[in-house]
């Protein structure tokens, strides 16, 4: 109880004259501040992990569900014009389920060092495409993944891969009522482009801010918590890359992800 009671650290050294010890010099400093923080930073961490666990658990319970139940309907003899939301609803369920594990690893990610690992970067890609899909055709919004020259295999982490990839489609398509939303991949940089309502240039620096937005005051119909961008700048950094935005208001954004150095499965 570090209310009711003080706690030192103590450094001593022997003093001597001619080598006759003469006694002992000490300095000492008071840490109870530093204790107490220490134990409550360490009742915060264990209070997270509880309710990340329950959290787990709690969701991918009625998800298996969801899964299980597209199943069984896709080994129906469904009517043929049923079968594309059937897909959506497994799509959509499939990737609940694999958000929950990066919300999972990416706060482990950021506590930890971030462990790299081999996985197929084309097929991420066009698994968030196709997913987004219906989101784009409900709105009229062409999405297309417009080139692809860099390599289908890398060495890098898929949970930061997939945050980046999830927030900035769902940012782009989320402000995109017109036009098109464009993926490209180059050697060391994604890059996602789209017609939107675009970002005034003294907000560029903002958005990148945890709980901030770029949208005008009068656009507050948009939905989200200000975090999207924000996660994306963290794990990309996790990555050693760098996010950068080319924008203008009512003039499209372009997100480019450019990472340092990648390994291909050509190295």
């Amino acid at each position: 109880d570090y209310q009711n009671s003080k706690i030192y650290l103590s450094k001593k050294i022997p003093l001597f004259n001619k080598r006759k010890p003469l006694g002992v010099f000490g300095i000492s400093f008071d840490i109870t501040d530093r204790k107490r923080q220490e134990k409550e930073l360490k009742e915060a961490l264990e209070s997270k992990d509880r309710f990340l666990s329950n959290f787990s658990h709690d969701t991918r319970t009625p998800l298996q569900t969801i899964l299980s139940c597209t199943e069984l309907l896709e080994a129906k003899d469904c009517n043929p014009a049923c079968m594309p939301y059937i897909e959506n609803i497994r799509d959509q369920a499939t990737e609940l389920n694999k958000q929950i594990d990066c919300i999972i690893e990416y706060s482990g990610m950021l506590a930890t060092s971030v462990k790299f690992s081999w996985f197929n970067l084309r097929e991420v890609i066009e698994f968030y495409i196709k997913i987004n899909q219906f989101t784009a055709i409900a709105k009229g919004v062409k999405l297309e993944h417009v080139a692809y020259s860099g390599p289908d295999v890398i060495y890098s982490n898929e949970t930061a891969i997939r945050l980046i990839l999830k927030n900035l489609l769902g940012n782009a398509l989320k402000f995109t009522h017109a036009g098109s939303v464009k993926v490209s991949v180059t050697d060391n940089a994604i890059e996602i482009a789209d017609t939107g309502i675009g970002i005034p240039a003294d907000k560029h620096a903002l958005i990148f801010e945890r709980f901030e937005r770029g949208e005008r005051s009068d656009q507050s119909q948009y939905e989200g918590s200000g975090l999207g961008l924000s996660i994306v700048r963290d794990a990309a950094e996790r990555l050693g890359a760098s996010v950068s935005v080319e924008s203008g208001l009512g003039k499209g954004s372009i997100f480019k992800v450019t990472f340092g150095g990648v390994k291909n499965d050509g190295e």
